[in-house]
């Protein structure tokens, strides 16, 4: 049996989500050679969005936390948020690792599809 997963079943697994436990018992059954795991190759990035945008965001509070630091009166508030900023970067890494340790799983038992011209205009008909 094939099943086809999409980006939701990485990041279900990868950030521990709430259907995690479905995707995982699913990607346990590819790694036993129960079943055979087929996703197009895009799916591995668009999975990736979720870590972009909060890489991001993270970038922006600190680009706004040295500007801010730059006047007198803002500089106690920011000395306070520096905790924050240090726990969302860990978390970001934290993140990564799960996001890579979860690829690699789904890469060492699925198989990629690729999409091609062809197959584009076959769907359009």
């Amino acid at each position: 049996m094939i099943v086809y997963i999409e980006s939701n079943f990485i990041v279900e697994i990868a950030f521990e989500q709430k259907q995690r436990a479905a995707a995982e018992a699913i990607l346990n059954l590819a790694e036993n050679g129960d079943v055979k795991l087929a996703f197009p190759a895009f799916t591995l990035f668009e999975s990736f969005t979720p870590i972009a945008r909060r890489s991001e965001a993270i970038r922006e509070i600190e680009a706004i936390l040295r500007e801010m630091r730059r006047s007198a009166p803002f500089r106690p508030a920011v000395d306070e948020a520096q905790p924050l900023v240090v726990s969302l970067n860990k978390l970001k890494q934290d993140e990564l690792h799960k996001y890579d340790t979860t690829v690699q799983r789904i890469l060492k038992v699925g198989i990629s599809l690729e999409t091609n011209l062809n197959d584009f205009e076959q769907s359009l008909t």
